[in-house]
């Protein structure tokens, strides 16, 4: 998130091939008042980025094929630098 911008209401998109970790984020984030959409792969994750415009991405560095970097990497070169990428690992 930039200085100065809002950190109440994002749209979030929540990226963990774990359906626990994905759950329990999204239903954290959904009580914190951010909309919510999650991902448990990395063509989910580029899906759901171009339909949903997130303002922040978290982001399972440890996914299976595509890791979270490789899906970094193709969201910076298909959408720029719009979204805060936050790195997530166990």
């Amino acid at each position: 998130i930039r200085p100065g911008h809002e950190t109440q209401g994002l749209r979030v998109l929540v990226v963990d091939d774990n359906p626990d970790v994905l759950t329990s984020m999204a239903m954290l984030l959904e009580l914190e008042g951010h909309q919510v959409t999650t991902a448990p792969d990395a063509e989910g994750a580029l899906q759901a980025y171009a339909e949903f415009a997130p303002h922040v991405v978290l982001l399972d560095v440890g996914l299976p094929g595509a890791d979270g970097l490789e899906v970094a990497r193709r969201l910076r070169a298909r959408h720029g630098d719009v979204a805060t990428l936050i790195a997530v690992t166990g």
